[in-house]
């Protein structure tokens, strides 16, 4: 996943990413993992530094999301290391989201 989303993103294709990622957060289908990976992802997405759309209020919202969807899996405890500033710098500590 963490391959597709920077594809995504140098491609300027992170609209399509994010929409295939939301399809999986709502299929009951998937692979008990992937949901709370694709949250990871839209949230990192959308704090990327080279994304040419950044927006840090949806990212903040995904990774919220995360958090409560999923308070004890891995990649919530991750998510929870990175610090989202409300000045123009995002921060991020230690690796995230299985990176």
């Amino acid at each position: 996943m963490l391959t597709y989303s920077a594809i995504a993103i140098r491609d300027a294709k992170s609209t399509e990413a994010e929409e295939l990622y939301l399809l999986a957060l709502s299929e009951t289908h998937v692979q008990p993992d992937i949901p709370e990976k694709a949250l990871c992802q839209l949230g990192l997405m959308c704090l990327a530094p080279d994304n040419p759309h950044p927006d840090r209020d949806k990212a903040i919202a995904y990774l919220r999301r995360l958090l409560v969807q999923f308070p004890s899996d891995d990649q919530a405890s991750k998510s929870s290391r990175i610090r989202i500033r409300r000045s123009t710098r995002t921060e991020l500590e230690g690796p995230v989201c299985g990176a």
